[in-house]
C-alpha cells in the first residue's frame, strides 16, 4: 500500500474537448487517481436543463404571450426536483401583469400538462414542472418523472371521485 503521507507526484493529462485533470501517480509510477481541475462556472449557480422534444412541443402548442412569459417565469424559480412554490400574485407583481391573467395563464400551463398542481403548502398551491420539458434536479430524474406521473393520476382520481 502506498504512503499517503507523502506527497504524490502529478502530471497533467489533456483529455477530449481540451479538459485537463491531474492524475496522481503512486510510489511506483503508476495512476493511482485522478483530480479534476476547477473550472469557474461561467452560467453562475442557478440552473435548468431544457429537453429539445419538450421545447418543440411547447413550441407547437397554442399559446399567448403572458402565458409564455409566466412560464419562463416560473422555469427561473424552478427548485430542485422540479417543484415550484410561486404565489400568483407574486407573479403578477414581477411580470407588472394583472391577477386573473396570471391566474388564465397557470390554467392554461395545467391543463397543457406543462404544470401540474402539488399539495398546498399553508394557503399557497405548490405546481411541479413536466420534467419531460425540463428538470432541475442532479440525480433524480427518473424519480422526478415518476413522482410527476403519480400526482398526475392522483389528481385523475380525485376528479372522477
Amino acid at each position: 500500500m502506498a504512503n499517503i503521507d507523502k506527497e504524490p507526484s502529478t502530471r497533467v493529462i489533456p483529455l477530449p474537448k481540451e479538459r485537463e485533470c491531474l492524475a496522481i501517480l503512486g510510489e511506483d509510477g503508476e495512476v493511482t487517481g485522478y483530480l479534476s481541475k476547477t473550472r469557474k462556472n461561467v452560467l453562475g449557480v442557478h440552473w435548468v436543463a431544457t429537453f429539445q422534444d419538450g421545447l418543440t412541443w411547447l413550441a407547437q402548442q397554442d399559446m399567448t404571450g403572458e402565458q409564455w412569459r409566466v412560464l419562463a417565469y416560473l422555469l427561473g424559480q424552478l427548485d430542485f426536483d422540479n417543484y415550484l412554490k410561486v404565489q400568483q400574485t407574486e407573479i403578477a407583481d414581477k411580470l407588472h401583469m394583472k391577477k386573473p391573467n396570471v391566474s388564465r395563464a397557470m390554467k392554461k400551463l395545467a391543463e397543457l400538462d406543462v404544470i401540474t398542481v402539488g399539495p398546498m403548502a399553508g394557503r399557497s398551491k405548490t405546481y411541479r414542472l413536466n420534467p419531460r420539458i425540463a428538470h432541475r434536479g442532479a440525480k433524480n430524474y427518473r424519480n422526478t418523472l415518476i413522482e410527476y406521473d403519480r400526482l398526475k393520476e392522483l389528481q385523475k382520481k380525485n376528479k372522477s371521485e
